[in-house]
């Protein structure tokens, strides 16, 4: 068996502690910075979802936006609607002929004499 004997001068001990030195502090520097890229992520992760689900997040305020959008519409239909019902309103009170008997008929399903009514089923 062979040994190697290795001997070292005081100047080369201390070269060599020197150069394992930066090595453990760049390891533990490398560790620290890993930490801390992981703690920021962790965070920004629990960021994001705090401004996604909570009581006053975006997704809360998506919803509420379509249902703003929703019931404007619904108030628009209904305007237009009253306006409709305005106008049937202004000329029955006028007493035209035409829209009186247009209404009777419609609504009332009435008839004049002789007329025979014809009921059409739909299957």
């Amino acid at each position: 068996m062979i040994e190697k004997i290795i001997t070292l001068s005081p100047f080369d001990a201390h070269a060599v502690a020197d150069t394992a030195k930066p090595t453990v502090h760049l390891m533990a520097k490398s560790k620290k910075s890993k930490i801390k890229i992981y703690i920021f992520l962790i965070l920004f992760l629990i960021g994001l979802a705090f401004l996604f689900f909570n009581e006053f997040g975006i997704l809360k305020y998506q919803g509420l936006k379509n249902e703003v959008k929703s019931l404007n519409e619904q108030i628009s239909n209904t305007q237009k609607e009253n306006k409709a019902l305005e106008k049937d309103i202004d000329s029955l009170q006028k007493k035209i002929p035409a829209k009186i008997e247009k209404t009777a008929r419609e609504k009332y399903h009435m008839i004049r004499k002789g007329e025979k009514v014809i009921r059409v089923k739909e299957k």
